[in-house]
C-alpha cells in the first residue's frame, strides 16, 4: 500500500507493475475472480505507457472509504476453520481473506480510522479496499484545477459579506461559516 506523506495509508492504485501497469490491485483481482467487480471498475488499464522494466508503474489512485477501525470485519481462527468447527454454509457466498492480524508479525498498516495508536492488519485493509471496491466506495481525487477554483471561491465569499456587517456579526458569521465549509469538506468525499 501507497503510504501518504503523513505516513497513513489511505489509497490504493488499481493497476501497478515493472515497466508498465499490467497488474491489477489485489482487490480487484479478487473481486474478478468472485464475478462481483462493479461495472465502473475497468478490466485493463487505461494508460498503457512502457518505461523502463525496473521503474515500478502505477496508475489509477483511489482513496479507501473505511467502514470502521480495525476489528470491524469478522474474524475467525484459521486452525478452527479448518478443524471443521464451522459447518459447510458459513463460508457460502462469502469472499474469505486468510492473513495475520497479530501487530507483532508487522503486517500493519497507520489508517484513517486508526492512525498510529491501533495500527490496522494488512487483511483487514484489503477487507475495506473490497468492500469499498464493491459498493464503488472509492474516492477519486478532484482534478488540480477544480480544487483551486474551489479554493477561490471559498475565499472570496467572505469579502462579499463581511464588509456589510458590524465587527461583532463579522465574527459570528466568519464562525458559522467556518464551521459549513468543515462540515462540506467531511461530507463530500462520502
Amino acid at each position: 500500500m501507497p503510504l501518504d506523506a503523513d505516513g497513513i495509508a489511505r489509497s490504493i492504485n488499481l493497476w501497478e507493475g515493472l515497466g508498465a501497469a499490467r497488474l491489477p490491485h489485489f482487490s480487484q483481482a479478487v473481486l474478478q475472480a468472485a464475478k462481483q467487480l462493479p461495472s465502473g471498475i475497468a478490466l485493463f488499464p487505461t494508460n498503457k505507457s512502457n518505461v523502463s522494466s525496473s521503474d515500478l508503474i502505477a496508475l489509477d489512485a483511489r482513496k479507501v472509504k473505511f467502514l470502521g477501525p480495525p476489528n470491524h470485519f469478522q474474524r475467525i481462527s484459521y486452525i478452527k476453520a479448518l478443524s471443521g468447527e464451522y459447518p459447510l454454509h458459513f463460508f457460502k457466498d462469502k469472499i474469505v481473506l486468510v492473513g495475520a492480524t497479530a501487530v507483532g508479525l508487522g503486517d500493519v498498516l497507520p489508517t484513517p480510522v486508526s492512525a498510529y495508536l491501533q495500527p490496522m492488519p494488512g487483511v483487514e485493509f484489503h477487507a475495506n479496499a473490497i468492500e469499498a471496491m464493491r459498493n464503488s466506495g472509492l474516492i477519486i481525487d478532484a482534478p488540480f484545477w477544480l480544487t483551486c477554483i474551489l479554493s477561490m471561491i471559498l475565499a472570496v465569499i467572505p469579502l462579499l459579506f463581511l464588509p456589510k456587517l458590524s465587527p461583532l456579526k463579522s465574527l459570528v458569521a466568519i464562525i458559522f461559516y467556518y464551521f459549513i465549509v468543515m462540515a462540506s469538506a467531511v461530507a463530500l468525499p462520502q
